[in-house]
């Protein structure tokens, strides 16, 4: 696939959705088998979800403020570098807690980390962010129910997953793996995982289900009431499903070829949406029949078939820097159009550089009152889960 062309800044209208046909013709399918709750073809076309328009006090601070809240730095390990600490004190609210490259890979931490790592290191670190920023933290795992499990060791198990596995049972393994999460400070979880594979995904290889649409749903479904219940946000991902890709989004300029998505992809997050999933995560590559030419994470056209979906919570980009979402964009600009998308909080490692993108958002808003006003209810979906009290039941 070539590399999209580089995005609009400083107040120019973006145009329509690349190849926003795809979408529409998708979802005319989709609205006969009766998934998505509405058949509004304006939205189809490539339209954000709009938040109400407000006034915005002292401009720059809010601007400022709101381009720094809508970043999700990750780190591996516990220690705070300064730019992490310059981003949390300038708005940041929200941190992941993540792993090695080789940890990904192979989806298991590695022995020494294991036997190692300490619920206090936990404790400790995440009463440190939360000390910097000076109000609640979002901090995220990938705590994937079969899949990537940060927390090894330090949670509860849930039970094997098969045809035969009670969806009760995974509820109540997810409450007390949720309940005990939250005591090590941490209180989103990006899963369950509901993408289904139907041919080669070396990204998503050993992180995924094999089973229909629908029972993935429900043991998904399952997963996310429980640890939801227990106070932690759940993340569902990764929209609108990735059966296969032509490499892994992370190392190449992969995309989902023509004809392997298809509507059963969107069951298992229909699942999660009726379940009350908080969070849903957007995926990293183009996904051909939606929108062949951009990445989901910043494709209006596919935000607007998870809002069809009858989802409106916080909607979460996958990594910006993955070669198939940049697509021979910088970060910074391809944050942008994340936003622009609707997108409301931009996945990224903390390698220092994530200043460049809140400097890319605050001259963007500057310059472009809509996308301030974007910029703002973004932020503001931020701030409002950040700050939901959260008790264990």
């Amino acid at each position: 696939m070539p590399g999209h062309a580089t995005p609009l800044l400083m107040g120019e209208e973006p145009p329509f959705a690349p190849r926003a046909h795809e979408a529409l013709d998708a979802k005319r399918r989709i609205a006969a088998e009766g998934i998505l709750k509405t058949s509004d073809e304006a939205t189809a076309r490539g339209a954000p979800h709009r938040e109400p328009s407000k006034d915005l006090p002292d401009m720059t601070t809010t601007i400022t403020r709101d381009a720094h809240a809508v970043l999700l730095p990750a780190v591996d390990g516990f220690t705070l570098p300064d730019s992490l600490t310059s981003l949390l004190a300038s708005g940041t609210r929200s941190v992941i807690i993540g792993e090695s490259r080789a940890e990904y890979v192979a989806r298991a931490m590695t022995e020494e980390r294991q036997t190692t790592e300490t619920p206090q290191q936990f404790i400790d670190f995440t009463t440190g962010l939360r000390a910097i920023a000076g109000t609640s933290v979002l901090v995220a795992v990938d705590q994937e129910p079969w899949g990537t499990k940060r927390l090894h060791r330090l949670v509860p198990g849930l039970p094997d997953f098969g045809p035969d596995t009670d969806p009760a049972d995974v509820e109540r393994s997810a409450h007390e793996l949720g309940r005990a999460a939250l005591r090590l400070g941490v209180n989103t979880f990006l899963s369950p995982v509901c993408d289904r594979l139907t041919g080669d995904n070396p990204w998503l290889r050993g992180r995924t289900l094999d089973l229909p649409p629908a029972r993935i749903g429900e043991l998904a479904a399952a997963f996310v009431t429980g640890v939801q219940r227990a106070g932690v946000t759940a993340v569902t991902k990764h929209f609108p499903g990735f059966p296969e890709v032509t490499a892994d989004p992370a190392l190449d300029v992969a995309h989902v070829p023509e004809g392997c998505w298809t509507e059963s992809d969107l069951i298992p997050f229909a699942a999660c949406v009726r379940a009350g999933t908080r969070a849903v995560m957007m995926g990293p590559a183009p996904v051909a029949g939606l929108d062949g030419d951009e990445a989901a994470l910043a494709s209006p056209a596919t935000v607007a078939l998870l809002r069809d979906l009858g989802f409106d919570g916080l909607i979460v980009s996958d990594d910006l820097d993955a070669p198939a979402t940049l697509r021979g964009r910088t970060a910074p600009r391809t944050a942008v159009a994340a936003i622009r998308a609707g997108v409301h909080l931009l996945l990224a490692p903390e390698d220092g550089h994530l200043g460049d993108v809140a400097a890319a958002l605050i001259e963007t808003a500057e310059g472009d009152t809509a996308f301030a006003h974007t910029l703002h209810g973004a932020a503001e979906r931020v701030r409002a889960l950040a700050g939901r009290r959260r008790s264990a039941r």
